[in-house]
């Protein structure tokens, strides 16, 4: 993934191939919303890895079904 693809992977409608650019924008809203953060760490030609955190528990937050 280079700099400038690591930089635009959260965005809506973004994407490094022929696709819709919504899998990591929708995960990120997910994740914030529970209170967690996703991050990319990249090396060309070697990989990427993509860390998700949660907090164990989240008193303040009302869910709404």
């Amino acid at each position: 993934m280079t700099p400038e693809t690591k930089s635009q992977a959260f965005e809506r409608g973004f994407s490094g191939t022929d696709r819709t650019g919504l899998g990591l924008a929708l995960c990120k809203e997910i994740i914030k919303a529970h209170g967690g953060e996703i991050n990319i760490e990249s090396t060309a030609g070697e990989g990427t890895a993509v860390t998700i955190t949660l907090p164990e528990y989240m008193e303040d937050i009302a869910y709404e079904c």
